[in-house]
């Protein structure tokens, strides 16, 4: 039975001060609110995120079932204890969550709450860590291991640490949710003089291979200048540094922000950070561990894109999921593997698209809430013509996606092609502003949406923008749009720089093209502009 007046009003250990740590708990709190066992299930954040914040500010006494249910649980002012036992039944299930959630992603967090049995009032104790082993446990694929703090500075005012604090919480919180980096701890450091042996602590306690940090500049007028750093633990080498001015009301500008760092960390395609870590490992690909291959050569075929770089990258990730068939990274990464075997006609993967809607189905089982795992579904059923599922996949991709604007792009372009052009261009401009920079090749939806439309001039405008290297669309969307255009010499050379890339191009490129688009009446159109380039 749980009473509504403890014996112990005020809940921390002996080594805790509530009120001077209040900090740590509010990230603590932020980190394990974010977790899967209370990410979606509302009633139990609110009720934890009410006994907690009642607790630091020194209001635990009030902590009874009537003022929660009301309060917290969004209960009517008559609500009775005697009749609904709601509180009790939430307490019980937010007890089992926190037990859960230190069991296995906050293993190792800093700051550990409880809940008594018996009392509304939480319990706050700084743990003691040991040092994490290197090997990961069998069976785990492993990507890149990132560590998020922030140095304060006492001589600021208390603002301005605050608003330090809110922005790193937020930060380790969207990138908790991408699976290609992992992230081991996130640390709300007091005094920006510890930054000086950071990187060795870091190390030693989380294995971590890189460290975001953030720092923040106090500016007259209630402005802030935000500060971020990316490093290498090992040599503290800076890989990444920008600044971001701050009006005073940085949660308008937030969006843009995270858009920004999360395409420098977590893009696999894009990011610094990915790039740096798997241009290290094949430093040496004789030594990489094998849980590091999967998510190390995936990057080193898409920096490539190369027929050798792709075999070599499918075998890798085949051979680890024969061992491990339920690595969620491998799965999603055989899956994306599947889809461009099959458009690009590599044919190294017998049935391409039966096998990679395989995994793909087993990876969204294995993670519900995997945006990736989705995507790539969606892609899968795009290939196979699968309209309606295709759909359905790229909505709750839309819905669960958290700042990825690759993956934004990726289900507002599919839905172009799905002949919802209007929605599916909302959402391809939303992308190209969730992060400050993109790359080049975001401007394809909008070249096709133009090319489509028989808008030549519009269209050439994204083509010239188009110039990812490695890839057949940036000269493929300048010669059909010069070709269109009447501009016969500039259509030619395109052409002839298409077919150095490609030199099959005239003869598998209608095929290509078809399955890129997954439809022969679009791939028509585009191939008319290249019959025309290579007539003239």
């Amino acid at each position: 039975m749980v009473e509504d007046n403890p014996k112990n009003p005020i809940s921390s250990s002996s080594s805790f001060k509530v009120e001077a740590d209040a900090d740590l708990v509010e990230h603590q709190l932020a980190q394990v609110l974010a977790s899967p066992y209370f990410k979606s299930a509302k009633q139990m954040r609110n009720f934890l995120q009410y006994i907690v914040r009642k607790t630091l500010a020194g209001n635990s006494v009030n902590l009874k079932q009537y003022t929660i249910a009301v309060e917290a649980l969004g209960f009517p002012v008559d609500f009775d204890s005697d009749i609904n036992p709601v509180v009790r039944i939430q307490a019980g299930r937010v007890r089992e969550r926190l037990e859960k959630y230190y069991k296995n992603e906050g293993e190792n967090d800093a700051v550990v709450i409880t809940l008594p049995k018996g009392s509304y009032i939480p319990f706050f104790e700084k743990k003691a860590r040991t040092k994490k082993p290197v090997e990961e446990k069998d069976g785990h694929s492993v990507p890149p291991k990132l560590a998020v703090l922030c140095y304060s500075d006492e001589t600021q005012d208390k603002e301005s640490n605050r608003l330090l604090f809110q922005v790193t919480d937020t930060m380790a919180m969207e990138l908790s949710h991408f699976l290609y980096t992992k992230l081991v701890v996130s640390i709300p450091h007091a005094d920006k003089k510890m930054a000086r042996n950071a990187s060795i602590d870091i190390y030693e306690r989380y294995q971590a291979d890189y460290m975001l940090v953030f720092y923040i500049q106090q500016l007259p007028k209630g402005r802030h200048k935000l500060l971020v750093r990316l490093m290498d633990v090992s040599d503290e080498t800076i890989l990444w540094s920008t600044s971001y001015e701050l009006d005073g009301k940085p949660f308008d500008e937030q969006h843009a922000i995270i858009g920004n760092i999360t395409a420098v960390i977590s893009d696999i395609q894009q990011g610094v950070l990915q790039q740096h870590w798997a241009r290290k490992l094949l430093e040496n690909k004789n030594s990489i561990p094998e849980y590091y291959q999967s998510q190390a050569f995936y990057r080193y075929y898409n920096d490539d894109l190369g027929l050798a770089a792709f075999t070599r990258a499918a075998k890798v990730c085949e051979e680890f999921l024969e061992k491990h068939p339920s690595d969620m990274l491998s799965l999603i990464i055989y899956a994306d593997y599947c889809r461009r075997d099959y458009v690009y006609g590599y044919n190294i993967i017998e049935e391409p698209l039966k096998i990679g809607k395989k995994l793909a189905q087993r990876a969204v089982r294995l993670q519900p809430n995997s945006h990736e795992a989705h995507y790539v579904l969606a892609q899968i059923l795009f290939c196979s013509n699968d309209s309606i599922e295709c759909l359905t996949e790229l909505n709750l991709t839309q819905d669960i996606y958290q700042y990825n604007s690759v993956i934004l792009y990726g289900v507002g372009f599919h839905i172009c092609l799905l002949g919802h052009w209007k929605e599916g261009m909302e959402i391809v401009q939303r992308a190209m502003t969730v992060s400050l920079t993109f790359p080049s090749w975001f401007n394809v939806a909008p070249f096709l949406n133009a090319y489509f439309k028989k808008d030549y001039d519009e269209a050439v405008s994204y083509a010239i923008k188009i110039n990812t290297p490695h890839i057949f669309h940036g000269p493929m969307a300048k010669c059909v749009c010069f070709a269109q255009l009447g501009n016969s010499e500039e259509a030619k050379k395109e052409l002839e720089v298409l077919l150095k890339r490609y030199p099959t191009f005239m003869e598998q490129g209608k095929k290509l093209l078809t399955r890129y688009l997954s439809s022969e009446e679009l791939a028509d159109k585009l191939w008319d502009g290249i019959r025309k380039a290579a007539s003239s």
